[in-house]
C-alpha cells in the first residue's frame, strides 16, 4: 500500500500548512508544502472512503488540484479554484502571515 503522506513529502517537500473537512464519507484536504528551495505547492485533494469487496475501507482519492508558486510572494498572489477550501485558507493565519511578510 502506498503511504501518500511520505509520497506528498518527497514529491512537493515538507507540509507547512493542512486543513480538511468531511462530510459523511468524503474528505477534502488542502496542504501547502514548500521544498528546500522555498517553493510552495499548494495541493486541494478530494478523496472518499470505500468498502473493497474483501470487505476492509480504505481512501480512493477522487479528484486533485494543484498549484505551484516559486515563493511566498506568488503564492499569496496566485488565482486559486472557487472551492470552499480556497475561501478557508485565504482566511487562515497561515496565509495572512505570508501575505502581511510580503508588505
Amino acid at each position: 500500500m502506498i503511504n501518500i503522506r511520505e509520497k506528498d513529502k518527497h514529491k512537493y517537500g515538507e507540509t507547512v500548512y493542512h486543513h480538511f473537512r468531511r462530510q459523511g464519507n468524503h474528505r477534502w484536504d488542502t496542504f501547502i508544502f514548500r521544498n528546500e528551495s522555498d517553493i510552495y505547492t499548494v495541493v486541494f485533494r478530494h478523496s472518499y472512503n470505500k468498502i473493497f469487496p474483501d470487505g476492509v475501507k480504505r481512501s480512493q482519492i477522487r479528484d486533485e488540484t494543484v498549484i505551484r508558486a516559486d515563493n511566498a510572494q506568488e503564492l499569496t498572489e496566485a488565482t486559486f479554484p472557487a472551492f470552499q477550501d480556497s475561501d478557508i485558507l485565504k482566511a487562515s493565519d497561515f496565509f495572512n502571515s505570508l501575505i502581511n511578510r510580503n508588505s
